[in-house]
């Protein structure tokens, strides 16, 4: 409907798709999904809505937009990327004007790296063992009109650490990926060390 709206008044609407909800603090039970199978399924319906502009069962319309998708997900996030890029070599105009992911800083930073390395058409090459520095491999033409955003909080220390605490709860899943991580990181480090002892 809002999309129906924009095209019918002439602007881009700008829409940020954020996943999750206040489980335990929403007021009507109803408006939420009941598991989490079934929100994970309306968000990637609803990255599919705005990446094709299909908007009913007979067919595509053109309804500009600007989309951010805010999700910790990896499977989300590759299945938008592979839609936006599948919707281009269609041909014709891109589904979004621009496409921004956003995970919080500190939280799916893996995903946010190679996100940023793959639109910018790159790889991070593994280091050769005579040469310490990895060097970029180009893969592609960088992508136009898709950014990352890794965004933090601000404000007291108090509202930041209530914030930081909500979203770690609503993040489990994106949480233990960054220890299971930072273990991985650590574990290639003392790699590192050893080779160079």
């Amino acid at each position: 409907m809002h999309l129906q709206i924009a095209r019918s008044k002439g602007y881009a609407a700008g829409v940020k798709l954020v996943r999750g909800a206040y489980l335990y603090t929403e007021p009507d039970r109803s408006i939420i999904h009941d598991n989490h199978a079934a929100t994970n399924n309306a968000y990637d319906e609803a990255i599919n809505i705005l990446l094709t502009r299909r908007v009913d069962a007979q067919g595509s319309e053109s309804y500009p937009s600007e989309v951010v998708l805010a999700t910790h997900n990896t499977q989300s996030v590759e299945k938008a990327l592979s839609l936006y890029r599948a919707q281009r070599d269609l041909g014709g105009n891109q589904p979004v004007q621009k496409l921004v992911f956003a995970q919080l800083m500190g939280m799916a930073d893996e995903i946010s790296m190679k996100l940023a390395s793959d639109i910018k058409g790159t790889r991070i090459a593994e280091p050769a063992m005579s040469n310490d520095q990895a060097e970029e491999e180009p893969l592609h033409p960088p992508e136009k009109g898709v950014s990352v955003y890794k965004y933090t909080v601000w404000g007291s220390f108090e509202d930041c650490l209530l914030y930081m605490l909500r979203r770690a709860e609503e993040n489990q899943d994106a949480v233990a990926r960054s220890r299971v991580t930072a273990g991985l990181m650590l574990q290639e480090l003392g790699n590192r060390l050893v080779f160079w002892k």
